[in-house]
């Protein structure tokens, strides 16, 4: 079974025209939103059906003009994505779309493989990967071209910029609170618990973590729930455990 990573941060698709750009994200969100690796648009999460899609795009998009001198149609979007070992495989999937080849052909403008050929997708974002233990921010540009047996696959040209698996890191890149370490509460005691917790637990406090093994004191875990229930400490970030 793979990893899953977790994925977050800005994707916008262009098209030639704004009905083909609202076929296209309709079928993308689709295809790629209820499965196990996910690419989830969060502005489509509740979204049913086509005709609430086009209402969307016509409210959300903004026209560009490419170095071409052509205007394009473009919509923006915050997503979050589940990457099977890495997001990339994700992008790889972006134009598989055979099974609704017939109900683009109808709905588009200019027929499939033009709609398909017309698509331009840009992709910044931030990918959290705890099982191979990396850090990602990476922006990807993505096109469609045929392979030999003419089916469309992703063109990917991808920047990609690592940092290491630490809790420093996890909570300055990728914003997160709740993450910690053993040792990383044992040498930063107040930046976790409360000065009242502190005063009144401390001791109990320190045991409690140093029942956890010293070889595993630098893995990285994203909950302080369970070790301190029965000591009803109160901890930043407004939780209580």
């Amino acid at each position: 079974m793979a990893n899953n990573s977790f994925v977050f941060e800005d994707i916008s698709i262009s098209a030639s025209s704004l009905n083909d750009l609202a076929v296209f994200v309709y079928y993308f969100n689709k295809v790629n939103y209820p499965v196990e690796y996910y690419t989830s648009l969060n502005q489509l999460k509740d979204v049913k059906n086509f005709n609430d899609v086009l209402n969307i795009i016509k409210n959300n998009h903004h026209v560009v003009v490419n170095d071409d001198n052509i205007q394009r149609y473009k919509f923006n979007s915050s997503f979050d994505a589940a990457g099977r070992w890495s997001f990339k495989r994700n992008l790889e999937w972006f134009f598989d779309l055979e099974d609704y080849k017939n109900e683009i052909e109808t709905l588009s403008d200019n027929g499939y493989d033009k709609l398909i050929e017309s698509i331009e997708i840009e992709v910044d974002y931030t990918e959290d990967e705890g099982g191979c233990a990396f850090i990602d921010e990476a922006n990807a540009y993505v096109r469609a071209i045929k392979n030999e047996h003419g089916e469309y696959i992703s063109n990917i040209d991808i920047n990609h910029n690592y940092s290491n698996y630490t809790i420093e890191n996890l909570k300055t890149i990728c914003g997160y609170t709740d993450v910690y370490s053993i040792n990383d509460v044992l040498n930063n005691m107040s930046d976790y618990f409360t000065e009242d917790a502190l005063n009144n637990h401390k001791t109990e406090i320190i045991n409690s973590l140093n029942t956890v093994p010293v070889k595993n004191r630098d893995f990285i875990y994203f909950d302080l729930y369970d070790m301190f229930d029965e000591l009803n400490v109160n901890i930043y970030h407004n939780y209580l455990i």
